[in-house]
């Protein structure tokens, strides 16, 4: 699975507490992604068994609502989805002083320099 910035967003709040069951509007919040954005990530992730998710009973759902759906990370979106995350954070590290671009002088592009 591909993993983007939104994927690892997503990714990352379930990672910080791994066993929690989290429903759509708790990761709306925690994420800051509305829901256009959030429920096809959650839908990717559960379709390569990264998540599991399951609606809640008519018993314990509030008056007034709708059921909620609660999604849960699995094994395997522990182990492939930290391996990943680490590697997108990776990827988004400054690169070292002698791969940055630097400017030329009068055009102002900007150009790689090997050291």
């Amino acid at each position: 699975m591909k993993v983007t910035l939104v994927v690892a967003k997503v990714l990352s709040v379930f990672l910080g507490d791994p066993d929690r069951e989290w429903y759509g509007l708790e990761l709306m919040r925690e994420t800051e992604l509305p829901s256009g954005t959030l429920y096809p990530v959650l839908a990717r992730m559960e379709a390569e068994g990264w998540l599991t998710s399951e609606r809640e009973t008519e018993k314990a759902h509030g008056q007034g609502r709708p059921r909620r759906r609660y999604y849960t990370l699995t094994e395997l979106g522990r182990s492939a989805g930290a391996g990943q995350l680490v590697r997108v954070q990776q990827s988004l590290q400054p690169a070292p002083a002698r791969l940055q671009p630097r400017l030329v002088p009068s055009t102002g592009l900007a150009v790689g320099r090997l050291a």
